[in-house]
């Protein structure tokens, strides 16, 4: 698995063979080799069985990086800046179309003033007395009687009065100018729209490629255990048997203590 030789591309020259004429030349500028302590045999090694990746001194760092984990939490960073963004265009357009949600407040409605608690106490004050004379009762009947239709509708209660609501989509700019603008945060909208959604893919990318790698790391690493246990059993297997072959005298007890036993049997 890992005792597979790999071809060697380059060797490094010795010094001596560079600097063959240099009679100061001195053998410990070898220890100054700022490279020295570097493997490449080991970085460059290919992973030829799925226990070598959590070991690998290259590899291995891949798969126990975080960096995958930190571009998805920056990618929903972006996504919620963007949302908010996406919001403040959505109601700049419902301004510019008229259904702005601030004309529907009762102040801008125009409404009559109605009087929702003192109603009753109006009309109780003035409710007639049954006790009244026959005179008084006779009047209000033939009043009553003269009112048309038109009276009728001009005393209409106020709870009733439709309102009367006055929308300027253009906020008093000209035709022209207010069109530009509602094409222009109607485009500003698709845009931001449509970048939230590209965001929103690379962001579940980055997240299903972080789990797939923490699920091939997992694999490995369950590989490696329980590879490293087999070879332990086996390793404990072989030193007891080890033993138990320079130690003949545990398996095999002396013979010479069994005819000891059938003397003493006999005497007895």
């Amino acid at each position: 698995m890992g005792n597979k030789k790999q071809a060697v591309v380059y060797k490094k020259r010795k010094l001596e063979d560079v600097h063959p004429e240099d009679a100061t030349y001195d053998d410990s500028d070898g220890d100054s080799d700022p490279y020295e302590d570097i493997k490449l045999g080991d970085l460059l090694t290919p992973v030829s069985h799925p226990t070598e990746l959590p070991k690998h001194p290259a590899i291995s760092r891949t798969y126990k990086s975080e960096a995958i984990r930190k571009l998805s939490k920056r990618a929903l960073d972006i996504i919620c800046e963007e949302q908010k963004h996406a919001v403040q265009f959505s109601k700049l357009m419902s301004v510019f179309l008229g259904d702005d949600p601030s004309y529907a407040r009762s102040e801008k409605m125009s409404l009559p003033i109605y009087e929702h608690l003192g109603q009753d106490d109006v009309l109780n004050g003035n409710m007639i007395d049954e006790s009244s004379t026959t005179t008084v009762k006779a009047e209000v009947e033939d009043n009553d009687r003269r009112v048309t239709r038109k009276q009728v509708s001009q005393e209409m209660d106020p709870f009733f009065a439709l309102p009367q609501i006055n929308v300027d989509r253009d906020f008093g700019l000209s035709k022209e100018t207010a069109e530009e603008s509602r094409q222009l945060a109607q485009i500003a909208l698709q845009r931001s729209e449509e970048f939230i959604r590209c965001m929103t893919n690379v962001r579940m990318g980055l997240l299903r490629a972080e789990r797939r790698k923490d699920m091939v790391y997992n694999w490995c690493d369950e590989m490696a255990t329980q590879q490293e246990q087999t070879q332990a059993a086996i390793a404990v297997q072989a030193q007891a048997a080890a033993q138990a072959a320079n130690n003949p005298a545990v398996n095999n007890p002396s013979p010479s203590v069994e005819p000891e036993l059938s003397r003493s049997n006999g005497t007895a």
